[in-house]
């Protein structure tokens, strides 16, 4: 057998060795031949794998003919289907003359594959109206294959999102969030076009639609951010071209920091006197701990010291930081002799519903992909602002926190706001220098339970 970097002269195919076969590339596709399947380097092998490769080019090319007429038909059936809707009668006569060329294209063996210019109608020179344009963008138009529809790869990019929030690795909420948003963009874009066609042009139109859309800067943003996230993974995986302007400066949409609005004191102690123990129970911990709805049903008993009368815990949101804080929080006397009634005697948990589940549970349904969510917190916040009626403070409880934060801030300082917020600390000086005083931050805290109980 001949040496693999000696090639004989009468070889005009490659032999792989791995596969101890010869193989030709032809329009892209690596072609394996098995010749006489002998196995063997020869020029008897060679000779019956060359006849190989004629006969599998010939189907090739015969395939690749059949599929240039049918894009030169597909791209005359759309520029027939836009002119019988055209409301200019000028635009809609040439959209006619390239279609009746088009479909001769199509019966014609010699023609090569349409080039972009002949399948896209808009970049074939017609004078289309804005109208064609916006229709294009909205109409959900099939592609030549499957796996290339928009709508294929944004479910396989939430797949893998969803896989995620399974595996604990990012939160359901923002799972279901980039599905909604997503959603959106086919919905524009239109679901069975290809993922191919996203190019600048794309991302400049999808920004100026979502201008003109009657949302918050800060929802048109989160929306165009879900976009690029989906564009750049396709992209990483070689499925697509990066456009170049999805870092464009052009392309933003500028949001306002909102002013902090803590909820007023009093609004807080009409909500705990008008509110049953357990969910006294719940206000008190956001303003005591500084917790959410998740840090309360993700508060394990041990974390909870009821002799000494604290709680010790890492926030749930950053918790899988490697520098996140474990802040102790002293609780007040009423806050402690609620959580001592209604705590959970065993298991993990420090707080259940009746029937022993986690108060906020959060899964994704198998058939609509939704995600799907009981909070009993939740809900017995609720109880307690409709039993106020129109008396209720028009902050969510999510609120609270900022009530804690700000009175902090204010009657002491910005290091005891930052603590009581057990953020992930940002800046050299909150990482490695300002450690406020654990025995000034419980003062603190007790000096704040006297105003929100007094």
């Amino acid at each position: 057998m001949a040496k693999k970097n000696n090639k004989p002269s009468w070889e005009s195919l490659t032999w792989w060795n791995p596969r101890q076969q010869y193989k030709r590339k032809h329009k892209g596709q690596t072609l394996y031949l098995k010749g006489d399947e002998s196995g063997e380097r020869n020029r008897t092998n060679h000779d019956a794998a060359l006849e190989e490769f004629i006969a599998r080019r010939k189907e090739i090319d015969g395939a690749s003919q059949t599929a240039a007429s049918k894009a030169y038909i597909h791209a005359a059936k759309r520029r027939e289907q836009y002119a019988s809707v055209n409301p200019d009668p000028t635009s809609a006569a040439q959209m006619l003359r390239e279609a009746a060329e088009l479909r001769r294209k199509a019966e014609d063996p010699e023609a090569p594959y349409p080039d972009q210019w002949d399948r896209d109608p808009i970049a074939g020179g017609s004078e289309a109206s804005k109208w064609v344009w916006m229709d294009r963008l909205n109409r959900a138009e099939t592609t030549k294959q499957a796996n290339s529809d928009v709508a294929f790869h944004v479910a396989q990019f939430l797949a893998r999102k969803h896989a995620q929030a399974d595996n604990g690795q990012r939160s359901y909420d923002r799972a279901d969030a980039l599905r909604i948003f997503l959603e959106k963009f086919v919905e524009w874009y239109g679901a069975g076009r290809a993922i191919e066609e996203i190019d600048a042009a794309t991302l400049e139109a999808y920004h100026t639609h979502l201008m003109g859309l009657d949302y918050s800067a800060k929802y048109k943003k989160e929306l165009f951010q879900a976009l690029k996230q989906f564009i750049r993974n396709r992209a990483e995986l070689g499925l697509m071209g990066l456009p170049g302007n999805i870092e464009s400066k052009d392309l933003i949409f500028r949001v306002e920091i909102a002013a902090v609005q803590p909820m007023p004191m009093g609004s807080l102690r009409k909500l705990l006197a008008s509110s049953s123990d357990r969910t006294k129970l719940y206000f008190l911990l956001m303003i005591n701990c500084g917790m959410y709805g998740t840090d309360i049903a993700s508060l394990k008993r041990s974390e909870v010291d009821l002799k000494k009368g604290t709680i010790k815990r890492q926030r749930s949101k950053t918790a899988h930081h490697t520098n996140a804080p474990t802040i102790t929080y002293p609780l007040w006397d009423e806050t402690l002799e609620l959580l001592r009634a209604e705590m959970n005697k065993r298991g993990e948990l420090a707080l259940t519903n009746s029937k022993g589940d986690c108060l906020i549970k959060k899964w994704r349904d198998q058939e609509s992909g939704k995600m799907k969510k009981t909070d009993n917190i939740h809900s017995a916040v609720s109880r307690t602002y409709r039993k106020l009626g129109n008396k209720q403070p028009k902050l969510p409880p999510k609120t609270i926190r900022k009530t804690g934060a700000s009175w902090m801030a204010e009657h002491y300082d910005l290091s005891m706001a930052t603590d009581y917020l057990a953020d992930v600390p940002s800046g050299i000086a909150a990482k490695h220098y300002i450690k406020p005083s654990r025995t000034k931050f419980a003062q603190a805290i007790e000096a704040m339970g006297k105003e929100v109980l007094r």
